[in-house]
């Protein structure tokens, strides 16, 4: 399950430009399970010129930056794969010709069934159930 927000018009100030910002979180396959010999052959002969990236937990902290992307997971473990969205931004980064940043997140071992085993202990649900006991 992946979750993508995208925030229209958000800027640090009113001195700046507005810029678009995509927020994208979910489970490790948010980072990417695709293998890097599927990477489509259009976006190997042509580069992004307007997507920047960060990975979540990083910029949310502070400490991290933005950096030009190109598809690969985050994560310097697993460094053969990508993700879909990186298509999306793809897409949009062709269409729009504007600078737009995404900001992701994952965490893999979350289950979204409660009553599944999760590798990690957390799983995603927002059931009313679930939240009062929280």
């Amino acid at each position: 399950m992946t979750i993508l927000f995208i925030c229209l018009g958000i800027g640090a100030n009113a001195q700046r430009k507005p810029v678009n910002v995509i927020i994208v979180a979910g489970q490790s396959n948010t980072d990417g399970r695709v293998s890097n010999n599927e990477l489509p052959d259009y976006i190997k002969r042509r580069a992004y010129k307007h997507c920047w990236w960060s990975y979540g937990s990083d910029t949310i902290s502070g400490g991290g930056h933005f950096e030009r992307f190109w598809p690969r997971v985050a994560r310097p473990d697993n460094t053969e794969r990508w993700g879909f969205d990186a298509v999306v931004y793809y897409l949009l980064d062709q269409q729009d010709k504007r600078d737009f940043y995404v900001i992701k997140e994952s965490l893999g071992g979350t289950a979204i069934d409660t009553a599944c085993v999760s590798t990690s202990g957390m799983y995603w649900n927002a059931s009313s159930n679930y939240l009062t006991k929280r």
